[in-house]
């Protein structure tokens, strides 16, 4: 007899008595057709036994409609773990989700989670260790949008800029190889984040102007920057308050505006095109030849990738380098983790400062597929990149985000303390 197949004052006898639930959806109370599960956790796997099947855990119960426990699932997709509908002690076969399309039904996810801001605040929610503040860090948006790429974008790296004439000047570096022919998704993308007051919300034409006495401050807010205009000294940026703000959904930032109420900045370069420091001598050399330039920026960026040994042989993981030049200061290497399906599991970012310095300024490893030493792997391949370099001193900057799924544990202090960085 299958669970459908009990009547219902049976099943509510059951639930009640046997295991001590009631027969509804703990999700949204509903009491019709229910899916009747345990769950396990293992690392980055998430098992589920069925009500009747072998390994079912009647004390961790868990009842959802049909429509809950579909989102159940895909939350849990979304945050890189993979699904399997038996025990944890049973084997996998051909009848496992992840065998049936599950891992492909993860990327599916994944990809609509990117386009989706609703579903990419909870997730960044769930990670930024901030439970009680109504948004989120522009690190925490850079760390959600490294991990939804996936297998679209193959070479990436991202940097925080400390004014916006750093960003300015990237913007008419970018305007003019555009004009060389370049395509748009090889060159960076720039965001910033500002302070912005009641007047933004009716700007007219959507050109931002610095607040009046009366005009009450509102919140930090991060908008995508289209281009910079150096005769006018304006920002050209993309607003997501729709269409119907502003110009068409665009507006305008004047430089003093951006220098006043700057909060923070980021470009995301796209490093599988562009500047390495192996093109860096030809691009300067041919720089009037356009068409020259635009072969050269064209050609794919090398990288390597070689199996991590350590995990889980099943996961196939592997950790990549590759190449690119910051966009402020000199060359960067940047190292990444995946597992065998292609999810980025960490990554770290090292950069030369000086003759002598050398500072790791990204170093974040999903929370799902933590406690699995990928940290300490990839500081010490920003430690080997360090010495490859002959600099004397490695810096590793902290960030506030990098924490655990829910409450801060100061995991990221923790970690540096245990791999001997004295603090500053």
């Amino acid at each position: 007899m299958t669970v459908d197949q009990i009547p219902a004052e049976m099943l509510e006898k059951i639930f009640v008595h046997v295991i001590g639930k009631h027969w509804q959806c703990m999700h949204c109370q509903k009491k019709g057709r229910l899916q009747v599960f345990s769950f396990e956790q293992r690392w980055d796997r998430l098992h589920t036994a069925k009500f009747r099947e072998p390994g079912f855990n009647p004390d961790e119960a868990q009842l959802l409609c049909q429509d809950c426990w579909i989102q159940w699932l895909i939350w849990y997709a979304r945050m890189g773990f993979d699904l399997h509908d038996h025990a944890i002690a049973a084997p996998c076969g051909r009848e496992c989700f992840s065998a049936r399309g599950g891992r492909r039904a993860q990327f599916v996810a994944l990809q609509a989670a990117a386009v989706d801001s609703k579903v990419g605040f909870l997730m960044g929610k769930a990670i930024d260790g901030l439970p009680q503040q109504n948004g989120t860090t522009g690190l925490t948006g850079k760390q959600l949008a490294y991990f939804f790429g996936g297998r679209r974008v193959r070479q990436g790296y991202y940097e925080s800029v400390r004014s916006p004439a750093d960003l300015a000047r990237n913007l008419e570096r970018v305007a003019q190889v555009r004009s060389f022919g370049i395509p748009r998704y090889m060159v960076d993308d720039h965001a910033i984040i500002v302070k912005i007051f009641k007047s933004a919300y009716n700007a007219p034409g959507g050109v931002l102007q610095p607040p009046a006495t009366a005009d009450p401050f509102v919140a930090l807010h991060h908008v995508a920057l289209e281009s910079y205009d150096p005769v006018t000294c304006t920002f050209r940026f993309w607003n997501n308050w729709g269409s119907g703000w502003g110009d068409r959904g665009y507006g305008t930032m004047p430089l003093e505006y951006a220098d006043e109420f700057f909060h923070e900045g980021w470009i995301y370069r796209h490093a599988r095109w562009g500047p390495i420091p192996a093109k860096r001598a030809k691009l300067t050399a041919y720089e009037a030849d356009h068409v020259h330039v635009r072969q050269l920026w064209s050609v794919e960026n090398p990288r390597v990738a070689v199996c991590l040994p350590g995990l889980d042989p099943d996961h196939n993981a592997k950790w990549q380098w590759y190449e690119t030049m910051s966009p402020t200061l000199d060359c960067v290497a940047c190292f990444e983790v995946r597992n065998g399906f292609g999810l980025r599991m960490g990554w770290a970012f090292v950069r030369q400062v000086s003759d002598n310095t050398a500072e790791i300024t990204e170093l974040f490893v999903w929370p799902t597929f933590r406690r699995a030493h990928i940290g300490s792997w990839l500081e010490g391949l920003c430690h080997a990149q360090a010495a490859a370099w002959d600099v004397r001193e490695l810096h590793l900057i902290v960030n506030e985000t990098d924490s655990v799924v829910g409450p801060i544990r100061r995991a990221a202090r923790h970690f540096a303390d245990a791999r001997s960085y004295s603090a500053r």
